[in-house]
């Protein structure tokens, strides 16, 4: 089992720097924002479709099982995902690749509203 977790997460901080176009510092709840078009056209060019989702506080989604390869990536708020029984909490743009038919869960944990964005790699891209 751990040997798939290995294969299963995959994180990467995106090269954003102070000034940048494609995020800003929020001071007043200490968050990086990132902007989402950016992200989109990096992940079409990777063969990963590009969505963004707004949660509330509390909510979950449990038990997420899907056939292609996902990604995912915090852009506000505090959010946990468990994948294959392992939690992490993800920080804002850390992009998290989820493996094809990898059980996960993606919940709210924070106080406030959170969004992240989403991909699936489209079956032309599989490898």
């Amino acid at each position: 089992m751990a040997c798939v977790l290995c294969v299963a997460i995959a994180v990467k901080r995106p090269d954003v720097h102070e000034g940048d176009s494609n995020y800003r510092v929020d001071n007043m709840v200490n968050t990086l924002e990132i902007e989402p078009s950016a992200i989109k056209k990096d992940w079409h060019a990777r063969g990963f479709s590009c969505g963004i989702w707004i949660d509330h506080s509390g909510h979950a989604w449990i038990d997420d099982l899907y056939d292609t390869d996902k990604l995912f990536m915090a852009i506000s708020g505090d959010l946990e995902i468990e994948i294959a029984g392992r939690r992490i909490r993800p920080r804002i743009g850390e992009e998290i690749l989820i493996s094809a038919s990898v059980p996960h869960a993606v919940r709210n944990v924070g106080n406030r509203t959170a969004r992240w964005l989403y991909g699936q790699r489209s079956p032309s891209s599989n490898s």
